[in-house]
């Protein structure tokens, strides 16, 4: 068998989350599989079918994305999986929050994050403050001040 045909090929996303490791990050999951009081995964992953939020409500078909640093990535055809830690600091969203003006979830690392190649993938910034505006607003040249 020639070896050039058994080596898997390098897509895009590859080389996107390779240059992300070690990064905070946040990705619109299809499913996720957090990390247990004892530290490790559960055993089943969940998605927005059998995801209850802590105040009680579902999902609902808006979108679920997952914050942390990327530690690595495995790709399965088309297919990815990544495991975060926890962000390096505290006040981050959770739950039901308005991301860039539209309802989702956002939940925080420790867990295996499985999405499609094509899913939303970002880098966030390190520090809180950044963090909020950038959940508001993508485009930095959008922040308009005034009274500066």
């Amino acid at each position: 068998m020639d070896p050039q045909m058994s080596r898997k090929p390098t897509w895009e996303i590859d080389q996107r989350l390779a240059a992300l490791v070690g990064c905070p990050i946040r990705v619109r999951a299809d499913s996720l599989i957090p990390k247990g009081w004892n530290g490790e995964l559960l055993k089943h992953p969940i998605n927005d079918v059998n995801l209850v939020l802590p105040d009680g409500t579902k999902i609902e078909g808006d979108p679920v994305y997952v914050e942390g640093i990327l530690r690595e990535f495995s790709r399965r055809i088309a297919v990815l999986f990544a495991n975060l830690d926890p962000l390096p600091f505290e006040g981050t969203a959770e739950g039901r929050v308005l991301f860039r003006g539209t309802p989702a979830v956002i939940l925080r690392a420790p867990a295996t994050v499985q999405f499609h190649h094509s899913q939303f993938v970002e880098r966030l910034p390190t520090d809180e403050k950044s963090y909020w505006q950038h959940l508001v607003a993508n485009d930095p040249q959008m922040n308009l001040r005034f009274g500066d």
